[in-house]
């Protein structure tokens, strides 16, 4: 995918912690793709824990590449709000113009493998545990 540090080909600092997406339960993608499969946008969907609350919270971490079409990131954003609406979770972000203040934190509790790379939660960790601080609210209509 262009833009993002990790892939097969790339740094193996950066490309190891692959893995976790793979994994470790917690982390899902949301996508869009062509007719032949191939990634036109993505983000990475995670479930993670409000340590400050003590509530479950979903955090979409933020969108490549950074050029996508409107309607991927619009498409991505409605697929993320169904399943907070479904969950009853709140969906938490770091990109978009569309988010208010979150009076909590995004805390990840570990993984199941040794490494892990969150954007918000500073690149490349160890063990999966990490924390975003300031997340900020997604708000928005299911499209």
């Amino acid at each position: 995918m262009p833009g993002s540090c990790q892939r097969i080909t790339g740094d193996p600092f950066l490309n190891k912690c692959l893995l976790a997406y793979c994994l470790d339960g917690k982390n899902s993608i949301i996508a869009v793709k062509d007719g032949t499969g191939k990634l036109l946008a993505r983000s990475i969907f995670r479930l993670l824990w409000d340590d400050l609350n003590e509530c479950p919270v979903l955090f979409l971490d933020r969108l490549y590449p950074d050029s996508c079409l409107q309607e991927y990131k619009e498409a991505i954003l409605s697929v993320a709000l169904q399943q907070s609406q479904a969950l009853g979770c709140p969906l938490l972000s770091s990109w978009g113009e569309a988010h208010i203040p979150y009076e909590g934190y995004a805390v990840s509790l570990k993984s199941s493998c040794p490494y892990e790379y969150a954007d918000a939660g500073g690149g490349v960790r160890i063990e999966g545990a990490f924390r975003i601080e300031a997340p900020r609210v997604v708000s928005g209509e299911v499209v």
